[in-house]
This record gives C-alpha cells, sequence and structure tokens, in this order.
C-alpha cells in the first residue's frame, strides 16, 4: 500500500520536473539529471552509527546548517564562511535540491560537507516504515544525481528518530549527527543572543546548530564565528569531526 508521505514525494517529483521544463535529463527513477560535478568529498571516513560530539580535548567545532539550501539564505551564508575561511555542513532537503540544484553545487564547489535532513522534513518517527525509508533514500539519489557521490551524513528532522531508522541510516552507509548547541536561531532572537549562549555552551569538539533559511543565521554568523576563533576555537566540517582529523 503506498503512502500518504509516497503520494506527496511523487507529486514533488513531478512538479520538480515540470520546473525544470520537463526535459532535464529525466532518468528511468524519475529524478531530473544536474550538472555531474564527478566530484568527491575531500575526506573519506568509515561511517559511525550515531556522532554526538568530536574528540573533548581538542579545541576543535562544527557549525552545521539544517534546511538548505534556501534561494534567500544560502548565498548569503556562503558568502559569509568565504570570507571567514570557514568550511561547514549543510543538511539538505530533497525536495529543495530538486528546485535549486545550483546552490547545492555552488555548497560543495566552496569545500563544505553536505548531508541528509530527509526529502520533505517530516516527522519521520509519525510515518510508516516505506515512507521513512523513502524519505532518505530518495534524497540520496538526488543529490547523487546532481553532485555524483553518496552521502554519508544524515539528521533526522525536528531531531525526531528511533532505533529502527539510526540502524537503517548506518546500514546505508551514513552517520546519524547530532549537534551540542541549539542556536534556536528558528526563533529569530537578537544576533548577539545566539553568539552569547553559544560561546558559553560550546566545548572543545562541539557542533553547532544552526539553520539555512533564518535571518538571525545570517546576522549571527560573523560576530559567532569570531566569538570562537578569539576563544581559540578552529572550524572543521562534520566529515572531519567524526573521522578525528585535527586541522593544526
Amino acid at each position: 500500500m503506498i503512502g500518504r508521505v509516497s503520494i506527496f514525494v511523487a507529486i514533488l517529483m513531478l512538479t520538480a520536473v515540470v520546473l525544470q521544463g520537463g526535459s532535464v535529463g529525466a532518468t528511468e527513477d524519475g529524478i531530473g539529471m544536474g550538472i555531474d560535478l564527478l566530484l568527491t568529498p575531500k575526506l573519506v571516513f568509515d561511517p559511525v552509527r550515531m556522532f554526538t560530539s568530536g574528540n573533548p580535548h581538542v579545541k576543535i567545532v562544527a557549525l552545521t546548517f539544517d534546511d538548505a539550501p534556501n534561494p534567500y539564505y544560502t548565498e548569503e551564508l556562503l558568502g559569509i564562511l568565504r570570507e571567514k575561511d570557514v568550511k561547514a555542513t549543510f543538511f539538505c532537503m530533497g525536495n529543495k535540491c530538486q528546485l535549486y540544484p545550483d546552490l547545492l553545487i555552488s555548497i560543495l564547489r566552496d569545500g563544505h560537507d553536505i548531508g541528509n535532513h530527509s526529502y520533505s522534513h517530516p516527522k519521520l518517527v509519525d510515518l510508516a516504515t516505506d515512507d521513512w525509508q523513502e524519505e532518505i533514500l530518495y534524497t540520496n539519489r538526488i543529490i547523487n544525481r546532481v553532485l555524483g557521490y553518496d552521502c554519508r551524513l544524515f539528521r533526522p528532522p525536528h531531531g525526531r528518530t528511533t532505533d529502527e531508522i539510526t540502524d537503517f541510516v548506518y546500514s546505508h552507509g551514513m552517520t546519524t549527527c547530532w549537534w551540542t548547541v541549539n542556536t534556536g536561531d528558528y526563533l529569530e532572537p537578537q544576533a548577539a543572543s545566539v553568539i552569547t549562549k553559544t560561546k558559553n555552551g560550546i566545548g572543545p569538539g562541539g557542533i553547532v546548530l544552526m539553520h539555512d533559511g533564518t535571518d538571525c543565521a545570517v546576522d549571527a554568523l560573523p560576530g559567532l564565528i569570531d566569538a570562537l576563533r578569539n576563544s581559540g576555537y578552529e572550524f572543521v566540517t562534520m566529515s572531519e569531526l567524526i573521522s578525528g582529523r585535527s586541522v593544526f
């Protein structure tokens, strides 16, 4: 029996093809063929089932952005990261990757990590098994079509998961990634409060959760980077954090 989410996914697939002109190299699985950059991540690591933080003895930190890509915010975030010479990790939604493949390509070209954040951002724990599996696998296929490699990072939408979902993700070569500081930028607080919260809550090997889709993230990011650097932190991607690689 086809679940409601599967039907919704099929509708969004058809919509994306129409928006792209209906002739962008459609493949047999229904995914529009994007520009295959034949790029691979700079660092290949062995996946772990679940990753909550990095080395507690080294002052490194990973900046992560959920809900990417976004036509209004991604380029602004990339510009700040480029100016500050920081590499980050973007957890991307499949439906947005279909609509904005150019932004997905820009993220990779700038040297950032890309992770899977489901297709349409549902609470996976509330879905039938076939539906949450398709949310994850279909997003992987989209990212592979656009960028030419398989996703190795996953973050469950809404931070909700189960042992079954985590085991499934791991069995497909991906690491479920958590965070140590939730900036709460989606609530649109003042940038200064986000910087203070992050600086007070971070520790060696920490992971900062922000979102690609808020004014607050754009406003706070420059000062947040400066504050952490002034506290002695260096920035790494999630792949580097998981692999245990030091940037020194």
